[in-house]
């Protein structure tokens, strides 16, 4: 229905948008209705003053009664600077989830063009299978390929986010290189609350979410949100939709000891187009520059018509939060995270010639118990933490390469893993605490194979403006449960020796503030994954081999303020060609942005305009198979096994820098409602961030929130 709705009235919709933003502004800027809303807001207060007379007593009881635990960060204070705070978010341009992590050190979004298609983000250079997403601490990948997508969190449901440090990122879940933590949005005891937000753009793509949390008893909250976002037809087999929702009920047995039940789902259906089809425009007898019809994405060729995905997702959770010593809290969390895909290609409707017909379910199911106690004081902290899961497997038959020169038939049906884990971090607070060193380790049991790893990190306070961050570890990891399956030869050993290293400068006073860093990560057994040459119209991306690889890379983070303007700058630079050509990583990457921010109108509005800029560096090609979330860009020719050409490059040329400028207005009304209005890709630029997946032309986007207290 939505779809139908913004397909039909897009631009009559946008036309009174514009209007009602317009009159709006003549609205609060108007004396008359200024002086109309000051007395409203007069008698209302009046109102309330006799209501809160009246119930004083029993306000302030029931306040002292209640004490409520919210989620803490799994980032030291002295490192505030890895979060992304609430208050930057809400005055941010974004599309999804992703989008918040934009001025985040070393951070990538390979987005393939329009909403819907599986959105690696990299973090340290590393994404899918190395790159682990907590809710609350709690794991959100799927345990079969040990990837998640951001466009299924919500995005509205977020206080704030934790860019755990890479030396850390090892403690929290399965072993991961990289690890974010989304810190959720604790509803208030107090007073009910609601909340909506809106936004539409251009080939039909729309999005809706609402929040409403309420107090049905003394000590009880309960909180519900739910997302509709759907992308219509821009290029041949483009739709999306998907519904997410987000329930939860919070008991507050005691000032010592509160209960929390929530449940997390999502179902999606996104058609795969696998992008343009190149050789087939190069092959064809058209007249005109290839590059012109691949962003004509009415006449452009895709490479796949008949082939979609629908996803389901289910996260339930029982948790309690506990304060039974002093200074020393606990939780207890039990909880399951399930995963079903439904992978279709050729299987019904109009069939196309030369594509095989696919139709597989690929399904992980995984239950759980989580432990965790802090202790602290004023000079020393620990904290402890235990995990124990259990996990089925499913996987429909498929072909896997065989020693290079043979395909098998593979079938993973009801394997079960076995996973405990047990992660230990200390730290001290030393010279009044301007030292902060900390040492950590880890304990990883899987299917009874040992794992373990440790690190150390140290926070130097030099005072007030300059802060040093220097942190290692070691540690090792399993592979995933489908590469792991994959692996017949006993040469490879299902172990990978991870190395992290990163070195951080930061400097602030009241007009800007600067960070310099630096990382450095290895593998000595990461899985290749290649292409066949022959099976072009198949996308199966196959484990061909481990081998070592090494990647570091460099940051320069800086915001401004003078008077009444900001400017923003987050550049990433990545060394070592063969290392960004593996990990699918430009050479650098560009986040940016000039902007004018004031309060106007009498104190009733705080705008936000300027213009942000997205650059990418050169870059390779790479395919994806979006099965199993493998992005890769290499190929391989199965029917000569021995020939040198046997692994090589999709397209040995790199593609060119490609730069994008938005207009970017926000204006946040009274404190309760933000109108967003983005005039993105402002010089149309012709570009894909990964080659074949042209990103979208000039359009408009608009939206709003609006928050409400009852």
């Amino acid at each position: 229905m939505l779809k139908r709705i913004y397909r039909n009235n897009t631009y009559s919709t946008f036309v009174l948008n514009v209007c009602f933003f317009l009159l709006l502004l003549c609205f609060l800027n108007s004396t008359t209705p200024a002086q109309i809303i000051k007395n409203v807001k007069s008698i209302s207060d009046s109102t309330k003053k006799i209501i809160e007379k009246k119930d004083s007593t029993l306000t302030k009881q029931a306040k002292l009664s209640i004490r409520t635990m919210k989620s803490m960060s799994m980032i030291p204070k002295e490192l505030s600077e890895f979060r992304v705070k609430k208050s930057y978010m809400v005055a941010q341009d974004y599309n999804f989830t992703g989008d918040f992590l934009s001025f985040s050190p070393f951070t990538f979004q390979k987005k393939l063009g329009y909403t819907g298609l599986s959105t690696e983000t990299m973090i340290y250079g590393r994404g899918y299978g190395s790159a682990a997403f907590l809710n609350d601490g709690l794991e959100l990948n799927n345990r079969l390929f040990n990837t998640y997508n951001l466009i299924s969190f919500q995005s509205e449901s977020i206080d704030s986010i934790d860019v755990i440090p890479l030396s850390r990122s090892f403690l929290f879940g399965n072993p991961a290189d990289v690890s974010i933590n989304f810190i959720p949005r604790e509803p208030s005891i107090s007073k009910p609350f609601s909340r909506i937000r809106y936004y539409q753009a251009p080939n039909d793509e729309g999005f809706i979410d609402g929040i409403f949390s309420i107090n049905p008893f003394k000590k009880t909250n309960v909180y519900f949100e739910i997302t509709n976002n759907s992308n219509g037809l821009r290029y041949k087999n483009s739709d999306y939709n998907s519904w997410s929702g987000d329930a939860r009920v919070n008991y507050y047995l005691s000032n010592e000891i509160n209960l929390k039940f929530g449940y997390k789902h999502v179902t999606s259906t996104v058609q795969l187009n696998g992008g343009v089809d190149i050789d087939s425009i190069a092959s064809s007898d058209v007249l005109t520059a290839v590059k012109d019809v691949i962003y004509d994405n009415i006449t452009a060729p895709v490479r796949f018509y008949n082939r979609y995905s629908t996803s389901i997702l289910d996260n339930i959770y029982i948790s309690a939060k506990m304060l039974l010593l002093h200074n020393a809290p606990s939780e207890m969390t039990i909880y399951t995270n399930n995963f079903n895909s439904e992978y279709r290609q050729n299987v019904s409707g109009t069939i196309q010639n030369g594509v095989p017909p696919v139709s597989r379910d690929n399904i992980s199911k995984t239950s759980g118990i989580k432990l965790k106690q802090d202790f602290r004081d004023s000079y020393f902290s620990l904290n402890a933490s235990t995990f124990f899961e259990h996990s089925i497997f499913h996987i429909d038959q498929h072909t896997l390469l065989q020693k290079k020169d043979s395909l098998q038939i593979l079938n993973l049906d009801n394997k079960k893993q076995n996973t405990f884990a047990i992660a230990l971090l200390s730290s001290a607070k030393l010279i009044d605490s301007c030292l902060i060193p900390s040492l950590f380790s880890k304990y990883f049991l899987q299917d009874g194979n040992n794992y373990f790893g440790i690190g150390g990190d140290i926070i130097f306070l030099i005072n007030d403006r300059i802060k040093i961050y220097g942190g290692l570890s070691q540690f090792e990891k399993p592979f995933s449960a489908y590469v792991n399956s994959m692996i017949n030869s006993k040469e490879i050993v299902n172990k990978q020796l991870i190395k992290n290293f990163e070195l951080r400068f930061l400097y602030k006073n009241n007009f800007f503030d600067l960070s310099l860093g630096y990382f450095y990560n290895s593998n000595d057994n990461q899985p290749i994954f290649a292409f066949d040459k022959q099976s072009h119209k198949n996308d199966e991306a196959y484990f061909l081999a481990v081998k070592t690889t090494e990647l570091n890379g460099l940051n320069f983070s800086f915001e401004s303020r003078l008077w009444k303007l900001s400017i923003a700058t987050n550049c990433n630079y990545y060394f070592s060609e063969n290392s960004r050509i593996e990990n699918g990583l430009p050479d650098f990457t560009f986040t940016g942005g000039t902007y004018y921010i004031d309060t106007l109108f009498n104190s009733n509005l705080k705008l936000k305009a300027g213009i942000n800029i997205y650059g990418y560096g050169s870059r390779y090609q790479q395919q994806i198979d979006f099965e199993r979330n493998i992005l890769t860009p290499f190929t391989f020719d199965s029917q000569n096994p021995l020939s040198k050409n046997y692994l090589s490059l999709f397209n040995n040329n790199a593609f060119s820098p490609s730069f994008q400028f938005d207009l970017f207005v926000a204006g946040k009304i009274q404190e309760n409602a933000t109108i967003y209005f983005t005039w993105e890709n402002l010089f149309d630029a012709k570009y894909s961030i990964i080659p074949n997946y042209p990103m979208p032309s000039r359009g408009i986007r608009f939206g709003f929130s609006w928050e409400f207290f009852d």
